[in-house]
């Protein structure tokens, strides 16, 4: 579109500021007047400022300074010089100013950011990408309505692998040394472990996990530099918390002793390597444990925190390791060096408000992101919020809410330093929710899969895209446990593919 606009008036024939009389004549060239003696309009020496008029308007109009003609003001300035085009016609009404957009990619859409001509092109580097152009999924908005990828209508990438019927508690992790995400899981026959490739082929398994009877203690499964590791308590007594390490292919390490007791953990991948466990006994402290990726088990720490709490959580960034609790409210503990004297966070989250005591956090920038569910009473108003924090406990931005509505339940969150991914039960629907630094959502919710009647699932964020594992069941009778690999922008496939 060109935007047209009348400038300053700079035409006609004038005479000399000296008095007029026919000494005052003038002549034409090239459309201009000039003075007849010649001063005046060739800029060295004029008496009035109709001495320098040229009769052009898009050159400006010319002023008389101190017996010296002087350049106008250009009538038809650039508003925009990196988005725009700006010409100038000369009209019987003056300088007639056309805006352009700017057309870098020769697409035949000019420029967006050029506001004053109205173009309409979002990215003008890319010949592609223009209103009316076919959405692809390459992460970029191309026809231009800020829709992207699936926000706009394309599909998700492939299907899901139902892997097994009658389970329960999906767990999922990924190892990109071998590129392979491991899945365990709990079954009529107890804990079962299965491997599989990015294209969703079965690598491994299942196979049943060692020491490991009927039961429904929680398997954490993590990614470590080896393979994976397990965090599990045993099924027989006497019951320790316990990691073993397993490879790609299914095969099972020797297992080693964490801690006696631990009827509340939780183990999770951490910044930096290794997996780290919190536990807590009844009657005694909370202890945090970790296992480097050499499987080398190093100190274990007994915590010091105000009010202990269940439903343990734990992260780290940038050398700071935050556990969190559900206690008497939603504490998140902020811990550096030698573990000792905590910043304490009171989220402000009621526990008795937490859907099943539910919440995740991971590293985010320098900080730390914190996803949960809560229920206020009387129900069914549920919603799902998101806040970060500093390493300090500052609070950095939110609570925002995901989700809200009569069945809204958080199910976990994963994050990779920037992005977090969130997977919660919505209205039957497995849905995943993106934030960005900030606070910031990242388009809007994505369906996954449908019948989420128990809310158990993982999701897992990584090089090659996503991973997630979750519980389909119309009813408690009907269970079973799908699978599926997605690329970086959910439509594409994982890369490496």
């Amino acid at each position: 579109m060109v935007a047209v606009l009348v400038g300053c008036v700079d035409r006609g024939s004038a005479s000399s500021g000296s008095g007029g009389g026919s000494g005052d004549a003038t002549s034409a060239v090239d459309g201009a007047t000039e003075p007849a003696d010649g001063s005046g309009a060739d800029g060295t020496s004029c008496v009035g400022d109709a001495d320098c008029d040229d009769g052009l308007a898009c050159n400006g109009v010319e002023v008389c300074d101190a017996g010296v003609c002087s350049q106008g003001a250009d009538p038809c300035p650039n508003p925009d010089a990196e988005h725009c085009d700006v010409t100038c016609g000369e009209s019987g009404q003056g300088a007639q100013c056309n805006v352009v957009a700017h057309d870098d990619d020769g697409d035949a859409h000019g420029d967006l950011a050029c506001v004053a001509a109205s173009g309409d092109d979002c990215n003008d580097d890319d010949a592609a990408i223009f209103p009316g152009a076919e959405e692809i999924c390459d992460g970029l908005d191309n026809d231009c309505d800020e829709l992207v990828d699936i926000e706009d209508g394309l599909e998700l990438f492939g299907s899901a692998l139902i892997v097994e019927d009658g389970l329960t508690r999906p767990a999922l992790a990924y190892s990109p040394r071998d590129a392979t995400y491991a899945l365990s899981y709990f079954s009529d026959e107890g804990w079962r472990f299965a491997s599989f490739e990015l294209d969703q082929t079965p690598r491994a398994g299942p196979v049943p996990f060692p020491s490991m009877g009927p039961g429904g203690f929680p398997v954490y499964l993590e990614a470590l530099g080896t393979g994976f590791g397990a965090v599990y308590r045993t099924s027989e007594e006497p019951r320790v918390l316990e990691f073993l390490p397993i490879d790609a292919d299914g095969n099972f390490g020797s297992a080693s002793t964490i801690s006696e007791g631990g009827s509340r953990y939780t183990a999770q991948q951490l910044e930096g390597g290794g997996v780290g466990a919190v536990w807590q006994s009844e009657g005694s402290a909370p202890a945090i444990g970790f296992v480097g990726d050499d499987l080398v088990p190093l100190e274990t720490v007994e915590l010091s925190v105000p009010g202990g709490g269940t439903f343990p959580r734990i992260s780290r960034s940038g050398g700071v390791t935050a556990v969190g609790f559900d206690g008497a409210t939603l504490i998140l503990h902020l811990f550096a060096g030698d573990f000792s004297s905590p910043s304490t966070v009171d989220l402000g989250v009621d526990p008795d408000g937490l859907v099943s005591g539910n919440f995740g956090m991971g590293p985010m920038g320098s900080g730390f992101g914190l996803a949960y569910g809560i229920s206020a009473f009387p129900r069914p108003d549920r919603h799902i919020e998101y806040v970060e924090y500093e390493p300090d406990g500052t609070l950095r931005c939110g609570p925002i809410v995901l989700a809200d509505g009569e069945h809204a339940v958080f199910a976990d969150m994963d994050t990779d330093g920037s992005t977090a991914v969130i997977l919660a039960a919505v209205d039957e629907q497995w849905v995943l929710f993106r934030v960005g630094d900030n606070c910031e959502p990242i388009g809007g919710s994505v369906r996954i899969e449908s019948t989420p009647y128990l809310e158990s699932g993982e999701v897992v964020i990584n090089e090659s895209g996503f991973g997630i594992a979750s519980l389909l069941s119309d009813d408690p009778s009907d269970r079973r446990v799908s699978f599926r690999a997605l690329g970086p922008n959910l439509c594409d496939a994982p890369v490496g593919l």
